[in-house]
């Protein structure tokens, strides 16, 4: 679910595509190539998908073109709701990106925060 074409416009903010390019779907040690538009731009992210337990744990390394981030999804039922907590490491790829890394890190983190309120909502809902 978390890497599904069909789910993830209902969760991503800008979704575009996916396009799987090594292992199999929504399993661990797939890779994958995201667009988005971002900002009126399309954008390509890289993501692997590291590690996956079924609403448990979904642990992500995305490369953006400016920063890679690291993500672990950690999912909580609480019985027909579900607690969901996100940790994000982010790492600057160049000089100025390093510089500007807390403002980066904020921007990432708002969008992040409403995406995964939205995949939330998806979990809660697949489950009921």
């Amino acid at each position: 679910m978390v890497l599904c074409e069909r789910t993830m416009p209902l969760w991503i903010s800008g979704f575009q595509k996916i396009e799987l390019l090594h292992g199999k779907p929504g399993k661990a040690q797939s890779k994958y190539i995201l667009t988005i538009e971002d900002r009126g731009k399309l954008v390509e992210v890289k993501h692997d998908l590291v590690e996956i337990r079924k609403f448990e744990l979904i642990r992500l390394r995305m490369e953006h073109p400016d920063v890679i981030t690291y993500s672990d999804i950690v999912f909580e039922s609480m019985g027909n709701k579900t607690k969901i907590e996100c940790h994000v490491q982010v790492e600057g790829k160049g000089f100025a990106v390093k510089m500007a890394i807390g403002i980066v890190k904020g921007i990432l983190q708002i969008r992040q925060e409403k995406d995964y309120r939205a995949f939330k909502r998806v979990i809660e809902q697949s489950k009921g």
